[in-house]
C-alpha cells in the first residue's frame, strides 16, 4: 500500500514536470494575475480582495504548490468510453488554462467599473501581460484616486401622495452623510423604498421607476437626489384597493372552473368557493390578512401566503391579482 502511494505521488510529480511540455503548440500556461495599486487608499486589502474576485480566467488550481488536477488531466488520453481516461480527463483532472484565453483589456475595464461603482470616480486601470517561455500572467495596475463620500441627500419635495410617501422614507435611508459612495447602496435604497410603497397600495410600482441622481462635481464629495422617473406609467403612480377576495381551497384548472362561481358563499372579508366543503368557512378569517375594500399591502399579502402554507393543507398556493381599471 505504501509502495502504491509512493508510486502515485511520484507519478504526479513527473506529470507535474511535464505539464508545460504538453501545452498546445504556440500556447502558454496562464499562471494568474496580480493587482498593484499605484497610490495609497483606505481599506486597501478589502478593496483588493473584492477586485481579485473579478479576475478572469481562473488559473489551474494548486495543492502544496503543485497543479495536481492539471497533472491528472495530462496523465490521461482522450477518452473513448467511461474508463480511466474518462475519469482523468473529465472527473479528476482539469484542462490547462491558457494565456490566450485571458482578456486583459476587458478585465481591466471590469476592475475599473468596480472602482467607479464604489466611489473611485477618477480611477484608472491598465493591464500588462508578463510572458515567459512557457507561462504567462497579467499585472493590473490601479490608480484609485480619491474615494468620494456622500454630502447632501435630497428626497422629493412635491405635494403628491406618492412624493410625500417617498419623502417620508428619508428617515430610514441607507444614504448617510460622510459615507463612501456605493452603487449597491443605491440599488438597495430603491428596493427599500419600493417595498415601503407596496404597503400603501402601489402594486405596480417597482424600483426601476426610481432615479437617484449623482452630482459628483464637488471636490471629493457627491450629492444624491431621489426622484421618480418622468416616464413612469400612471398605473405605477396610483395606489390600488382590493375590491374582492376569492378563495378556492380546491382550485383546479378545467373548463368547468367558471361554473364554480354559482357555489360561492360571501363572508365579510372574502368570498369562498369550496365545493367539497373541506374547510370550515371561518378558518380563513384569521389566515387571510388582506382585506376587501382596503388598500393593498405587500406585508399583508406575504403574511397571508405564509399562514396558508403553514397550515400544511395545500399542495400549492398561488395568489393572482386582476386589475379592474
Amino acid at each position: 500500500m505504501n509502495q502504491l502511494i509512493v508510486f502515485v505521488i511520484s507519478g504526479l510529480l513527473l506529470a507535474s514536470c511535464s505539464n508545460l511540455k504538453k501545452l498546445p503548440k504556440g500556447e502558454k500556461l496562464y499562471t494568474g494575475a496580480k493587482i498593484v495599486f499605484e497610490d495609497t487608499i483606505k481599506n486597501k486589502k478589502e478593496v483588493q480582495s473584492e477586485l481579485k474576485k473579478l479576475l478572469r480566467p481562473i488559473p489551474n488550481s494548486k495543492f502544496l504548490g503543485m497543479r495536481i488536477r492539471l497533472s491528472l488531466y495530462n496523465l490521461g488520453k482522450p477518452p473513448k468510453g467511461k474508463g480511466l481516461n474518462h475519469l482523468l480527463r473529465n472527473k479528476w483532472g482539469e484542462p490547462p488554462v491558457l494565456l490566450s484565453k485571458a482578456r486583459p483589456d476587458y478585465t481591466a475595464t471590469v476592475l475599473n467599473n468596480y472602482m467607479w461603482n464604489h466611489g473611485f470616480f477618477k480611477s484608472s486601470t491598465t493591464a500588462e501581460i508578463i510572458q515567459n517561455e512557457k507561462t504567462g500572467s497579467v499585472t493590473y495596475t490601479v490608480n484609485a484616486g480619491h474615494r468620494y463620500t456622500i454630502d447632501t441627500i435630497g428626497f422629493p419635495k412635491d405635494s403628491t401622495k406618492l412624493g410625500q410617501l417617498i419623502s417620508a422614507q428619508q428617515k430610514k435611508t441607507l444614504f448617510k452623510k460622510g459615507k463612501y459612495f456605493d452603487l449597491d447602496d443605491i440599488k438597495d435604497e430603491r428596493s427599500r423604498i419600493d417595498a415601503a410603497l407596496k404597503n400603501y397600495g402601489y402594486f405596480y410600482f417597482n424600483p426601476d421607476y426610481l432615479l437617484v441622481q449623482v452630482d459628483s462635481t464637488l471636490d471629493g464629495k457627491v450629492n444624491l437626489f431621489v426622484k421618480v422617473k418622468e416616464r413612469t406609467p400612471r398605473s405605477a403612480m396610483v395606489p390600488y384597493q382590493i375590491k374582492n377576495i376569492y378563495i378556492y381551497p380546491n382550485f383546479y384548472t378545467t373548463p368547468d372552473t367558471l361554473l364554480l362561481w354559482k357555489d360561492r358563499v360571501s363572508y365579510p372579508n372574502y368570498k369562498l368557493i369550496d365545493t367539497s366543503k373541506i374547510f370550515k368557512p371561518l378558518v380563513f378569517e384569521n389566515l387571510v390578512t388582506l382585506r376587501q375594500d382596503s388598500i393593498y399591502s405587500r406585508s399583508a399579502h406575504n403574511v397571508s401566503l405564509k399562514r396558508l402554507v403553514d397550515l400544511g393543507a395545500f399542495k400549492y398556493i398561488r395568489a393572482n391579482f386582476e386589475r379592474l381599471r
